[in-house]
Formats: structure tokens, sequence, C-alpha cells
């Protein structure tokens, strides 16, 4: 891939390394901008310079995920659209989501005066709502282990699935739904987030099958 300037290639190489879990070795990235190997260690260098959370372990480099801040430009009426979407969801949420707030203080910030101050007054008068932190771990678990493609074990009551994320989808009720395949049971299934006490994520990967279209969406209606 040619890349043509060093703009670009920064901007190229700090996506394909946050969408690498698995990391990427000099030589790689190399081959991939086709520049030599001295030329990337210097953009790793400079990315890390930058703020870009990178590191290296046993010869790969990787992006830190939980430090990681993605770079969004967005126009007016995109800013303004998210903001609308992100409220709805809050006003119909079935518990407090912390994430949602932090979107909407950071949208704040790059608004005009008005809908700005409007916005973190909103933030304001709900962050004190309280948080269910054993919802907010399954949360993070689950986001943690769909964008990495890692099987999570989850705990429903005393029930336990063996679950492999295919995709999350909020209903019109403002709940989130896990739609995926449990080993457990060899069964495809929807499960309801909010049900969940628990989430572990392991360090088995899985693929999805040859069947499945990413398009489709089912109605969670069950859990």
């Amino acid at each position: 891939m040619s890349l043509s300037n060093r703009s670009e290639r920064l901007t190229f190489i700090e996506q394909l390394l946050f969408r690498k879990p698995d990391g990427l070795r000099v030589v790689e990235l190399a081959q991939v901008c086709q520049v030599d190997r001295r030329t990337i260690y210097r953009d790793l260098s400079l990315l890390q310079t930058m703020g870009i959370p990178v590191y290296q372990q046993n010869g790969r480099y990787y992006i830190h995920r939980d430090y990681y801040q993605a770079n969004l430009r967005l126009s007016l009426n995109e800013i303004i659209s998210l903001l609308l979407a992100v409220r709805s969801f809050v006003r119909q949420q079935e518990k407090h989501n912390p994430f949602l707030l932090a979107i909407l203080h950071k949208l704040s910030a790059i608004l005009p005066d008005f809908p700005a101050e409007h916005t973190q007054k909103l933030v304001n008068a709900l962050w004190s709502s309280p948080i269910d932190s054993a919802y907010i771990q399954v949360l993070e678990t689950v986001i943690r282990g769909w964008c990495e493609r890692k099987l999570i074990k989850l705990w429903d009551g005393e029930k336990i699935y063996q679950f492999e994320t295919y995709f999350i989808e909020p209903n019109e009720q403002g709940s989130l739904h896990l739609n995926g395949f449990d080993r457990a049971s060899q069964q495809r299934v929807i499960l309801k987030l909010e049900r969940l006490k628990r989430a572990k994520m392991l360090q088995f990967s899985y693929v999805l099958p040859n069947d499945f279209n990413l398009a489709y969406q089912e109605d969670p209606t069950h859990s």
C-alpha cells in the first residue's frame, strides 16, 4: 500500500495497530506501508510522542486499548446527529451507563456555545445517578471480547455461558442484547446484558460461521 505522506502513514499505522489485538512486527508494518524498517521505527516513536499508547512486547507492537482515544473528525450536522442519538438512548436505558455521559461531555466540548451549555447541564444532572458496578464490569468485558473476538464466560444466575459474541444490539426499551453462540449448549442464543451478573474474558478466539450475515440483525425479543 503506497501512502503519499508521513501524516497519512502515521494514521494508517495507528488504525492498523488498533485493529490488530495480537500486534504486528516492524517488518510486517514496513511491508504493508512499503517503507524500510528504520522509517517504521521512527514513525512508532513519533506516535508515542503524540500520546498514542503504543508499546512493544516480545518483538511485536501494540496499542493499549484501555488508554487509547480515537481521533474522530465530524461535521456539525454529524455531531448534532450523534448527540441526539446518544441522548435518546440515555433516556431509554434500563441501567445507568457512564460511558454514554462521557460521550455527551466530549460532544459538548466541540459544540457551539448554546447547545454545548444545554448538553453539559444535562450531563451534570445525570451524573449523580447510581452506577451498578457489576453491570459496568459485564459491559466492559463484553465489549472487549467482541472487539478482540474472544470467548466470554457469562453468569446469569446459576446458568453459565461460554459465549461467542456476534453483535451487540439495543432494543426499543433501552436494554442491550448479545447475539451469538453458546459453546456450552451448542446453540445460537440472544442474552439480555442487564440480566448478566458477571463476565470473564477467556483467551480462546473464535471465528464467525460462514453463513453468518453481518448485515442481518435479528429482532432481540428474547433472552
